[in-house]
């Protein structure tokens, strides 16, 4: 018998049969494929806020808060302090693993930002300036993502302009309880804790647009390199005093870069442009303690996953079945080198009755014990999935997962 102390829990266990461990160890155990008590059991991505508004009419309590009310920019996630969908999280018994919680509060964004102002606006939607100075286009009358009309840089004097707002060591950057106190608290802590960083082409997308982007990436190459140059500079340095001060246990990088029917750039121009950063990047984070390095990215991946595995990333989600990213396809051909989050599919959720039976009978159980994988919907869970739905898919995913 031996007992082992993680913060102010602790694991007992005989012949490798974990009795107790806390979400914390459980969530890093999981995606280093090593043995845990039971697997993870949260919803990773979380909600769309309009979801979850949506349920309160169909038998969702009152009592239970939406705290994913507020718009998060696309440039950093101000949730450090563990609200963000923490109502919904709690009632739903999850463990403390949804990304969004764990997210450590460093702001990637221009400082000052740019002015929000609508441009136009009338009964179906509104054209507005946003904080990052992207210009887009939102519908009033119904649920879905922006319109994006124009970004901050289209040429070389807008890039020296913009550059002028990421300065990487402003104190604005940190929580503003930034000090001994805080280090010391999250030292003691038994909660996850994760950065979270713009990637190199999601944050070039938002600074160029898509198509300027991939433009420039064959017309204005030496640009292209400039801007990724910088931005490498700039989250290295940006991280550099919270890495020295704090022990993170994943990153997380944002990047949808790829579709449906494939990645957005070829595998050769991630292996020009992107691939570099990467190992630069990933073998900074690595050389502070943070070992799982994980990649967000919607659509079709299969192509960049083993340029992304070669780079350093050892993660990915939230891998979407409609985009062809079958968990277990995945794992049979990478194996332990990628560990999994997602795959669930949410068209499955949105069916209901025995598709979602179904769904996790094909995509859960194949996966679960071997570890390397926690079950989540392949991204946040969406205005067409009832409230009814929902319950009976976690019920069915407590019995798989033999979660009381």
């Amino acid at each position: 018998m031996y007992l082992y102390i993680v913060g102010k829990n602790f694991i007992l266990f005989k012949k490798g049969a974990y009795k107790i461990m806390i979400d914390k160890e459980r969530f890093i155990r999981t995606l280093k494929f090593q043995k845990t008590d039971r697997p993870v059991f949260a919803e990773f991505l979380g909600f769309w806020p309009e979801t979850i508004n949506k349920w309160y009419s169909q038998g969702l309590p009152f009592t239970v808060r939406n705290d994913g009310e507020g718009k998060v920019a696309p440039f950093y996630v101000t949730v450090g302090v563990s609200s963000y969908f923490k109502g919904i999280s709690e009632y739903l018994k999850f463990d403390r693993c949804y990304h969004a919680c764990n997210a450590f509060d460093i702001d990637f964004g221009p400082i000052p930002r740019f002015t929000r102002k609508t441009l136009e606006e009338n009964e179906r939607y509104r054209i507005e300036v946003d904080e990052a100075g992207i210009v887009k286009k939102t519908l009033l009358t119904d649920v879905s993502i922006p319109g994006w009309i124009e970004f901050p840089i289209k040429n070389k004097e807008d890039f020296e302009q913009i550059k002028k707002r990421y300065r990487p060591h402003d104190i604005v950057r940190y929580p503003k309880n930034w000090g001994k106190e805080l280090f010391s608290n999250l030292k003691n802590s038994d909660a996850l804790l994760a950065i979270t960083i713009p990637g190199f082409f999601g944050q070039p997308r938002s600074f160029l647009g898509l198509e300027r982007l991939v433009k420039f990436m064959y017309i204005e190459k030496g640009f292209v390199h400039k801007i990724l140059d910088f931005w490498e500079d700039f989250v290295i340095e940006t991280l550099s005093e919270p890495l020295r001060l704090i022990k993170f246990d994943y990153a997380y990088i944002w990047e949808d870069m790829c579709y449906i029917n494939g990645p957005l750039i070829s595998p050769k121009l991630f292996e020009e442009y992107i691939l570099p950063h990467y190992k630069k990047i990933i073998h900074f984070l690595r050389e502070h303690g943070v070992e799982i390095i994980m990649v967000d990215s919607d659509g079709d991946c299969r192509k960049l996953i083993p340029l992304m595995i070669e780079g350093g990333v050892n993660c990915l989600t939230p891998l979407e079945i409609a985009s062809f990213m079958d968990p277990v396809k995945i794992r049979e051909e990478f194996g332990r080198k990628l560990s999994i989050i997602g795959g669930v599919d949410k068209r499955a959720l949105i069916k209901g009755g025995a598709s979602i039976d179904k769904e996790v009978k094909k995509r859960v159980l194949p996966l679960v014990e071997e570890g390397g994988f926690i079950a989540s919907v392949d991204h946040k869970v969406p205005y067409d999935v009832s409230f009814s739905n929902y319950l009976h898919y976690l019920n069915v995913l407590r019995k798989a997962l033999t979660i009381k």
